[in-house]
């Protein structure tokens, strides 16, 4: 079954005490596009968060969020080092004592020294971050995809009942186009007569010539071949929406050969029925592409 672009997925991972969330936003896109926000110290991480999207992903513009979870140990720990501490503190009191200096050693100055305060290894984070997002963003990705799945059932329900309203009044249609033939004849006959009338001539109507007018009247306004290919797409387009994957530019595409033998059916046709029936079909059709446009 087709699947829609629109969805919201969350998903937590951990791995050797630091937890990440991964929340998914994505909404209807003609490509996959992928926009990452993920904290400073995970930037590096953004080429295997794309890559594992597009893994699952073929359509559509996702955000994805990444954030440490409150239980998490902090990516950005860092800790003193207690023995350079205590070394720059016994040379500042030489110092002092060399240079008969007074004064209180401050805490504050002595954090400043570099190399007192120090950060985790990158590497440590590397190989707990990596895992932890991995985790995180596959259950996101489920979650996403089960929501996509769901309005994708929706989507293509509704589709399928507008398809079939489309039949429907593409079956009318042709039910009327022989009858709009004849109505075309009639009123042919009616503005001969009218007008041999204004010139004041009275003979009768060559009925052969007129039939003649009739015959290719008919033929410019015939439809078969219009009703038989907007038939022929109706048909294409309820077994592509019964299709697994990302079906959306095929639906697309064939919501635009339906218009345009629609709109051939309007021009084609001057009678005011078939020109009613068309507007019906219309109207149709633009709730049909607007559901399109939110398929995968």
């Amino acid at each position: 079954m087709a699947t829609s672009m629109t969805g919201f997925g969350r998903g937590v991972g951990e791995a050797s005490g630091v937890v990440l969330v991964a929340e998914l936003r994505s909404v209807n896109h003609r490509y996959l596009e992928v926009r990452s926000h993920l904290p400073q110290p995970l930037l590096f991480l953004e080429p295997q968060l794309l890559a594992q999207i597009q893994a699952r992903l073929q359509r559509g513009r996702v955000d994805a969020v990444v954030r440490e979870d409150r239980r998490s140990l902090s990516l950005t720990a860092v800790h003193p080092d207690l023995d350079l501490a205590r070394r720059h503190l016994d040379a500042l009191r030489q110092l002092g004592d060399a240079l008969h200096l007074t004064g209180s050693i401050d805490l504050m100055a002595l954090a400043g020294f570099k190399g007192v305060i120090v950060g985790d290894d990158p590497s440590d984070v590397a190989s707990s971050a990596g895992p932890a997002l991995e985790a995180a963003l596959a259950a996101a990705l489920d979650d996403l995809i089960e929501m996509r799945a769901g309005e994708g059932r929706r989507l293509v329900a509704d589709i399928a009942a507008r398809l079939d309203a489309m039949g429907g009044i593409a079956d009318r249609a042709g039910e009327l186009a022989p009858a709009a033939a004849e109505r075309a004849r009639v009123r042919l006959e009616a503005r001969i007569r009218e007008l041999l009338a204004s010139a004041g001539h009275t003979a009768a109507v060559d009925e052969a010539r007129l039939l003649t007018e009739v015959a290719l009247i008919a033929e410019r306004n015939d439809v078969t071949e219009e009703l038989v290919r907007l038939r022929a797409h109706l048909a294409a387009m309820r077994s592509l929406i019964a299709q697994e994957g990302a079906i959306g530019r095929k639906a697309d595409f064939l919501c635009q050969e339906l218009l345009r033998e629609i709109n051939t059916l309007g021009s084609k046709s001057a009678d005011v029925a078939v020109t009613g029936l068309v507007v019906e079909m219309k109207t149709e059709l633009e709730r049909v592409r607007e559901q399109v446009q939110n398929l995968e």
